[in-house]
């Protein structure tokens, strides 16, 4: 299925069964405040935004819906993601834009389908490679609007991540950030043009006027257990 047909899945206001047999469940702004236990379980594509839902746990989806391909949870109040989530589904995209999360959730159960993820405007203040190394067929990754100040490299963990999403996040530009000067030119990466939060003598700069040597000798205020020196790659001017 296309990236393009995903994405417009999730914009669904009816709930339509398609001669091709895919099932689209849409409880917009319904006053849910959990996922209902009677959704059809041949659903393929849920749209669960604008309501009041505040966990997803594993009893919500496990072993439920084997057709499962997307899932909207915009604008809800979702602190939590419960571990092991989503088994048995073939889960493609998941859209939790603005809600409440502070870690970035365990998708590992869908780490062989889950290409598309996006946990934009919530309260994530870190993410550790072992959080993310693991989805396989990641392609497109929204961070914007969170409170991250580092990022692993996502380019060497995410061999497969085409679109990754930065915008209005406050960067520490230190050496655990030189990667964003390395990036490949299959990733496009859209982050605002002067990101550094810290050091304050760049925090008026633009991201294009420094050099992956100033990086480098810029030592980080915040200390990164996962960052380790890698070999330079192309740039992308």
């Amino acid at each position: 299925m296309e990236i393009g047909r995903l994405m417009w899945m999730t914009v669904c206001l009816l709930d339509i069964e398609q001669t091709f047999g895919l099932y689209f469940s849409c409880l917009y702004h319904s006053g849910l405040t959990s996922i209902p236990g009677d959704i059809d379980p041949s659903v393929s594509d849920l749209d669960c935004r604008n309501n009041e839902i505040s966990t997803i746990t594993r009893s919500d989806f496990n072993d439920k819906y084997p057709d499962l391909e997307t899932v909207s949870l915009s604008w809800n109040k979702i602190t939590s993601v419960e571990y092991g989530c989503f088994k048995g589904t073939v889960l493609k995209l998941i859209n939790l834009y603005d809600n409440q999360l502070t870690i970035f959730p365990d998708f590992y159960e869908v780490k062989d389908t889950l290409a598309i993820v996006s946990v934009a405007k919530n309260r994530i203040t870190k993410i550790s490679n072992n959080e993310i190394n693991y989805l396989n067929k990641l392609a497109t990754l929204y961070l914007n609007n969170n409170s991250l100040v580092q990022l692993p490299e996502l380019a060497n963990l995410c061999p497969s991540l085409d679109l990754l999403y930065l915008i209005d996040i406050e960067l520490e530009c230190c050496q655990s950030t030189v990667w964003l000067k390395r990036i490949p030119d299959t990733l496009y990466v859209q982050m605002n043009e002067q990101p550094c939060s810290t050091p304050l003598k760049w925090n008026q700069t633009n991201w294009n006027d420094l050099t992956e040597d100033m990086l480098l000798q810029q030592s980080c205020g915040i200390p990164s257990l996962d960052w380790t020196p890698s070999a330079p790659k192309a740039i992308l001017l």
